[in-house]
Order: structure tokens, then C-alpha cells, then sequence
């Protein structure tokens, strides 16, 4: 396993360079050595979380899951993100800055009737060319108000997860909005079970049904992973996980503080129980993990940028 990681949109536009460089660089320098040459790739954003909001950073923050990953990896600890969530996702997703299709403003609201235009080639699409199995978990926030802009269409072979930018943990319907409506899905259906669950336990739960029935498929000719894991945490709002790490965060006093703690525990955790589910299908050490941040933490929201100037919807942090 390698590991690429840091936290603040020149670094996705490498980003996307990168992942496609590598599948295509095994091709060409490892196809004659072996018929399945190509690494799984796992790519997982958490979401507004900060310089100071990872273990390694922090004094405050444990994440031993994800410290242990950048020990054994490479930080970046010099690169840029979008501010906001939608931004982001466009750059990540097309290799190209939003404002080359008007995505670099704002989030999409979900009344809104835009998305990532549907002529933008799309990172899955071009995994896909590229001889692999495409597989998106979490948040997409890159436009669902015809079929044609939700993830299934735009690349991924499978999808499990919410369509627009923001909502409850528990629930799934949006915190604090007039527009309130389930969005929680399973490819283009409403997954109704999944109301009353964390997000992040679906997320594990999906991530590791895609790598089980990976490691049961017995022909010769199975396509490598692409996995795209959009985590929920640490977006608003803030909601106390199930069975929460107290002991990580008891030494803080604050009350925003401690509950973005608990969720960053749930972070660490999930990314934990995704790479066990590569370790015992036995393709860890053929897999490249790529760990980043949508953008900046929310400061008034528990979390933290420090050293950092600014935060998420700013140029700086």
C-alpha cells in the first residue's frame, strides 16, 4: 500500500493527473511481467476538515488509523483545494478548474436545477477506459436534478450514498433547509433502511461488500478497484457518532469541540474498517490509498485550521 495525504485547485487537477498516470504506467512498464498489473486505487475526502483536525497535526485530535497510513506513505503538505464542497468535487472529478464550467462560485443547493455538465469527462469514466471497476460511496454534491447527473450515469459502476451537499447523520434529510426531502440511494433507488443508521456505518459496509465480492470473483479476467469514498464527516451538522471514542476526547472542553472530535474518531475508525476489508481480501499491499480534505474546517463548527489562516468558503486556511 502507499498512501498520498494532507489537508488545502492545483492539487486536484494533479490529482486526477496522478491517478490516471499510475493505471496507465503499470500498463506500460508491468503488462508483460503479469496479465493483472494495475493497482486499486481507493481515494477517500473527508469532508470541511482542517490542518489541525488529523493526528499528526493536532495536539488535540487522535487518528491513529489514519496517522499510522501517512507514517508509512507520503504528506503533501503544500498543496490547494477548492473552499467549498462542489468546487472541489468538479476539480477532482474532471482534472480541470470549475471555472472552466462555471462550478466555481458555490455549492449546488438542492433546488437548483445544475450540475457538472454533462460534456465534462469524468475521472470514473476515464478509470473505466482504463480497464477498471468503477465504485463511488458517500457524498456527490455535483448535481442530481435529472438522472443523467448522478453518479451511476457519470462513470461509476456502483453507488451507495447522498446526492446533495449536506444533511443529518441519522435521517438523511437536510439540517436547517426548507427543502427537506430522504436522500439517501442505492445506485438511483431511495434506500429507506438506511434511515436511523449513522452514514458512516453504511459507508464500511458498502466499501466492504465491493471488496468481498471482489475477492470471491475467480475469473482471470476481473477488472482492478477504483473505489471513491466521500466521507460525510466532518460536515455539518454536528452529531454525536454511535458508541463514540470518549476517551480520545474527553480532555476537551468545548462543546462544538468535543462533538467534531467524536466524529473525527468515527473518521479514523471507518477509514480503519475499509482497509481491513483490502487487507483480507488480500489486496492491500496492490492497493494506492489517496487521503485528502473537500476543503477547510469550519472554525465556529469545532473545527480547526491551525496554523492556518481562514477556512472552509475562504481562500485562505
Amino acid at each position: 500500500m502507499q498512501m498520498v495525504s494532507s489537508s488545502s485547485s492545483r492539487f486536484l487537477v494533479f490529482l486526477f493527473t496522478l491517478i490516471l498516470c499510475v493505471s496507465l504506467w503499470y500498463d506500460v512498464s508491468e503488462a508483460k511481467k503479469r496479465r493483472s498489473t494495475k493497482p486499486h486505487i481507493l481515494v477517500v475526502i473527508a469532508d470541511d476538515y482542517g490542518w489541525n483536525d488529523i493526528g499528526y497535526n493536532s495536539g488535540e485530535l487522535s487518528t491513529p488509523v489514519l496517522d499510522s497510513l501517512a507514517a508509512s506513505g507520503v504528506k503533501l503538505n503544500n498543496y490547494y483545494v477548492q473552499p467549498l464542497c462542489t468546487p472541489s468535487r468538479a476539480s477532482l472529478m474532471t482534472g480541470r478548474y470549475p471555472i472552466r464550467y462555471g462550478l466555481q462560485h458555490f455549492v449546488i443547493q438542492p433546488p437548483f436545477p445544475a450540475g457538472l455538465f454533462l460534456n465534462e469527462t469524468t475521472m470514473p469514466q476515464r478509470m473505466r477506459e482504463s480497464g477498471y471497476a468503477t465504485h463511488a460511496i458517500g457524498k456527490w454534491h455535483l448535481g442530481f436534478f435529472d438522472w443523467e447527473y448522478t453518479p451511476t450515469y457519470r462513470g461509476f459502476d456502483s453507488y451507495l450514498g447522498y446526492w446533495t451537499g449536506g444533511e443529518t447523520y441519522y435521517n438523511h434529510v437536510p439540517d436547517g433547509s426548507q427543502y427537506v426531502g430522504y436522500d439517501f440511494h442505492n445506485g438511483t433507488q431511495d434506500l429507506l433502511s438506511a434511515n436511523g443508521t449513522y452514514s458512516s456505518t453504511w459507508f464500511a459496509e458498502e466499501a466492504d461488500r465491493v471488496v468481498s465480492n471482489y475477492a470471491r470473483d475467480s475469473s482471470p479476467d476481473k477488472k482492478p478497484l477504483f473505489m471513491y469514498l466521500a466521507m460525510q464527516t466532518c460536515h455539518e451538522p454536528l452529531m454525536m457518532p454511535p458508541q463514540p471514542n470518549t476517551q480520545r476526547c474527553s480532555h476537551l472542553q468545548d462543546e462544538n469541540r468535543d462533538i467534531f472530535c467524536a466524529m473525527t474518531s468515527n473518521l479514523d475508525d471507518t477509514v480503519g474498517a475499509v482497509v481491513k476489508s483490502f487487507q483480507s481480501a488480500g489486496i492491500w499491499e496492490d492497493t494506492l490509498l489517496v487521503f485528502s480534505t473537500d476543503n477547510g474546517a469550519h472554525p465556529q463548527l469545532g473545527g480547526s485550521n491551525w496554523p492556518l489562516r481562514g477556512g472552509k468558503a475562504t481562500l485562505w486556511k
